[in-house]
């Protein structure tokens, strides 16, 4: 249903029961209810159906139509309604957000950051679930990964990919992935509202207050700054920031490697042994082995000295 011409009128009526919702929805519930813009050259449709079964369900379905949108008091709108303030009710909660990086989305001078209603009601302001609705851990990871690894979203804001790609290297994510629901997402680090650079004394992340964050309940109790500031989470964005990370990994990758073929041919050489199964190119096989053990050995007995070395250079 398209109604170009009724929805703003020069005679308008005050609505008979302010404060009853039915009387608004006789209009907004009908499907298709919508029109176009028609502003500034654009010509999108935008709906205005209450879907009112979502809307019963939702959190703030027992207030009025009026207690949000509290400048409508004729029909028709003589003027197209103002935008709705989720700050009149929830002040504590805009007012962090107003302070955060995604800022620019409740003042509206940036359409790529988020709004209220971004996260909360997937877009839809009339279908915010209860806090007693139960939202799985993967879709709160999914609602700041969308975005943030848009990379022409990213870009266009001078940020980058990496914080999910490097996030979904971690046990956290791969945790989430495989089911768990107890781990870390976005927001039990970075908080949901109130998201800070780590160069912001007041972030989450800070170097001040990191330690504490990942010590909070539920998490790594006694977590200290070494373990905070290890590179378990984001390794990749901190080996941009510090390149002798990238050796570490490394070391670590060819000592894995190392020990699960020092294994694997320690298995074979004792089949041999009990079996025969593999007379031809013993004498090559445990050469190669007595090799590896001597470059193994080597690699293990420098890991105290590089171990005190890293915590020189990346610590003390």
């Amino acid at each position: 249903m398209y109604l170009p011409n009724i929805l703003y009128s020069q005679h308008s009526h005050s609505l008979k029961e302010p404060g009853n919702s039915a009387y608004c929805l006789k209009c907004h519930s009908l499907t298709n209810f919508a029109f176009y813009n028609n502003k500034n050259g654009d010509l999108s449709l935008r709906g205005l159906t209450v879907d009112t079964k979502l809307f019963s369900q939702s959190v703030h379905g027992k207030l009025t139509c009026q207690r949000c949108h509290k400048d409508i008091k004729e029909y028709p709108h003589s003027k197209a309604p103002a935008k709705v303030e989720c700050s009149r009710c929830h002040t504590q909660i805009a007012s962090s957000f107003a302070k955060s990086v995604h800022s620019q989305g409740l003042t509206g001078t940036n359409s790529d950051m988020p709004t209220c209603t971004t996260c909360h009601g997937a877009g839809n302001p009339h279908a915010i679930p209860k806090i007693s609705t139960v939202v799985t851990t993967h879709d709160k990871m999914k609602l700041c990964t969308t975005c943030h690894a848009d990379a022409d979203l990213m870009a266009r804001n001078h940020s980058s990919t990496e914080a999910v790609h490097s996030y979904q290297s971690t046990f956290h994510y791969k945790a989430i992935k495989f089911g768990a629901t107890h781990t870390a997402t976005c927001h039990d680090c970075h908080t949901s509202h109130n998201v800070l650079p780590k160069n912001n004394p007041a972030s989450s992340i800070a170097p001040q207050h990191i330690a504490k964050t990942c010590a909070q309940a539920g998490c790594h109790k006694g977590a200290n700054m070494n373990f905070a500031m290890s590179g378990a989470s984001h390794l990749s964005a901190h080996i941009e920031e510090e390149p002798l990370l990238w050796f570490v990994e490394k070391f670590f990758i060819v000592l894995t490697l190392g020990t699960m073929l020092a294994l694997c041919s320690y298995i074979l050489l004792d089949i041999q042994k009990r079996f025969g199964w593999l007379k031809l190119g013993t004498k090559a096989v445990t050469s190669i082995v007595m090799f590896i053990g001597k470059i193994m050995y080597a690699v293990i007995s420098k890991i105290p000295a590089m171990l005190r070395f890293l915590k020189h250079v990346l610590i003390d």
